[in-house]
């Protein structure tokens, strides 16, 4: 090989060479500044933050049966509840899995001839009802799955209701039956299960009940 051509052959190499290394720096530049879900976009490598999941309701101090001021705020259903026993605010609510219909009054016992004293009644008839969940024994909780608040009724020392609170700002209150079967389960869609932060004496004012 002449020395012309060994000259062509050493600066194809040099340039080569360049090329791969700028190549390899420009990729090394791309991972370091790549935006992804952890680092928010913020163009750092080995900055990367994982996101923080949203805080779940919780009760932090309950108001009787139908109100708990929360870590988000206040929650009172007593909007949604019928002081008059004898016609709970959700009456009749039937059931896709079931023939049955349900009583459900949030704050006030129900006190109708074929149900009386309970919060939740199953009724398989007009005469013929069940109390499958009581106000006495009440107790908010965090539903670890929906990260939701829910209400939880024993009744008798079987039976046991459970309300799962949504907020839903456009609904007054809307009861779902989710479950016929003990444990039973149903879902309230209401603007009164959103947190709010009312001034002093808007409880009581409201008909909420007083802190016990």
């Amino acid at each position: 090989m002449d020395f012309k051509s060994m000259g062509k052959l050493l600066l194809f190499f040099h340039f080569t060479a360049a090329a791969d290394v700028s190549e390899f720096h420009h990729l090394k530049l791309f991972e370091g500044n790549a935006i992804s879900p952890w680092n928010h976009g913020n163009g750092r490598s080995g900055n990367l933050q994982s996101a923080e999941p949203p805080t779940p309701p919780q009760c932090v101090t309950p108001r009787g049966p139908c109100a708990c001021q929360t870590n988000q705020g206040l929650i009172d259903l007593s909007p949604i509840d019928s002081k008059d026993g004898s016609k709970p605010y959700f009456n009749n609510v039937s059931s896709s899995d079931s023939a049955n219909t349900y009583k459900y009054n949030p704050c006030t016992a129900i006190n109708t001839e074929a149900c009386k004293g309970a919060a939740i009644c199953r009724c398989y008839s007009e005469w013929y009802c069940i109390a499958i969940g009581e106000h006495s024994s009440a107790q908010f909780k965090t539903d670890v799955v929906t990260l939701k608040l829910t209400i939880s009724y024993p009744a008798g020392g079987f039976y046991e209701s459970v309300v799962t609170l949504t907020c839903d700002e456009e609904q007054e209150g809307t009861l779902t039956v989710d479950s016929s079967f003990n444990p039973y389960k149903f879902t309230l869609k209401s603007k009164y299960a959103c947190p709010s932060n009312p001034a002093d004496g808007d409880l009581e004012a409201s008909g909420g009940l007083e802190q016990t």
